[in-house]
């Protein structure tokens, strides 16, 4: 039995909103076992906690921002951009040592950022990505950089991977294999839309809206609580989040169809003017989100893995479109469009009129009730 509570210090990467959000559902399991949860991040994840969670204590971390190039590709951009990733990583450490020793921490837990760790109290990585991919130009590199990874992953007590131990999971050869890591343990796959309360009105939805929009904006997602035709969720790293914006606004402004866009921009105070048929949000709260993923018509997204895993937990399949030169989203958009789970486009090929035939031909995966290994992690770790 648990005599006193155990602090925890939550620390989502700020890269895309998924880091944060599939953190949503540890931290609320993390909360029902009694334990005293602070959240430190930084940008757009640290904005969706607060908004999340408004009682819990939240500390910005400073970090320098890194850009994802508008060509190119994304491991050569990290290689370039090295210099500031590991200033990153160092300052990130420093600054988790000075919490730690401040509020008297007892369990870090770090999705992904790297430097979130300490000896003076355990600590715990959280990563779907155990071998990091590489495009075919570059898969001579791809050995020395999981070298690396796995470099700082084994300066953590633990290591949790949000997917089950049965090949291929939902994350495939990303986070299957056999790897020389300190305790990898697959706590089964995250969603936020976890234990919602399916009895929530539309009005109390409604009172969820979490978005700073002009009034005329508001006026118009009045419906939003209406089944709309096509629901956009975008999120990830910029320029690209943006363009990609703008390609979906030009195609959509040429249709009929009812459209939401989900901006997955939180601390935005305004959003742009487009066609009549175009609602726009920056950000939604969680009941109001699942809302619209359970009963929009059609669904468009990135294939970032949290979005993957929501779409599993509420069965629904999608659209998805990789970021440019992101081997991961690459890979994943490839693993369910063959296996006919979503239907993926190229963003330099996105055709809608074409992706919606494609997305009929598709079946949603949906993920088998399993043993719940969240719960029994945090149970096992909070006690000991």
């Amino acid at each position: 039995m648990q005599l006193n509570k155990k602090r925890v210090l939550i620390c989502p990467l700020n890269w895309g909103l998924g880091h944060a959000t599939r953190c949503i559902q540890i931290i609320r399991e993390l909360l029902n076992q009694n334990a005293e949860v602070i959240i430190a991040s930084d940008g757009d994840s640290l904005e969706l906690l607060r908004n999340e969670f408004p009682t819990l204590q939240c500390i910005a971390l400073k970090a320098k921002p890194i850009f994802y190039s508008s060509k190119g590709n994304m491991v050569l951009q990290m290689l370039k951009s090295a210099p500031r990733l590991l200033q990153n990583i160092f300052s990130e450490h420093q600054q988790i040592k000075k919490l730690i020793k401040e509020f008297k921490i007892d369990i870090v837990i770090s999705d992904n950022r790297y430097g979130c760790c300490s000896k003076d109290c355990y600590s715990i990585f959280i990563t779907h990505q155990l071998n990091i991919q590489c495009p075919p130009t570059l898969k001579w590199l791809q050995p020395f950089l999981n070298r690396i990874n796995h470099f700082f992953i084994h300066k953590y007590n633990e290591c949790w991977v949000p997917d089950v131990k049965a090949l291929p999971g939902l994350s495939g050869i990303l986070s299957h294999g056999d790897f020389n890591l300190p305790q990898v343990n697959y706590i089964g796959v995250l969603s936020r839309f976890k234990n919602i309360e399916e009895s929530q009105s539309i009005n109390n939805r409604h009172a969820e809206l979490v978005s700073a929009s002009p009034e005329e904006t508001l006026k118009r997602v009045q419906g939003e609580a209406s089944v709309v035709d096509l629901l956009v969720i975008l999120s990830g790293p910029e320029p690209q989040r943006t363009i990609f914006e703008k390609l979906i606004i030009e195609q959509v402004s040429k249709t009929n169809l009812q459209t939401l866009i989900v901006r997955g921009k939180p601390k935005e105070t305004s959003v742009p003017r487009v066609a009549s048929n175009i609602s726009i949000v920056n950000h939604l709260a969680t009941s109001l989100l699942k809302f619209h993923l359970q009963n929009a018509a059609t669904i468009l997204s990135r294939p970032g893995y949290s979005t993957l895993m929501d779409l599993a937990a509420l069965g629904r399949k999608a659209i998805i479109v990789p970021t440019p030169g992101q081997t991961e989203q690459e890979y994943l958009a490839g693993f369910f469009h063959l296996q006919k789970k979503h239907f993926m486009q190229l963003q330099n090929q996105f055709d809608l009129t074409l992706a919606l035939k494609g997305i009929e031909f598709c079946d949603a995966y949906k993920i088998e009730s399993q043993k719940n290994l969240l719960e029994e992690k945090i149970t096992q770790v909070i006690n000991s």
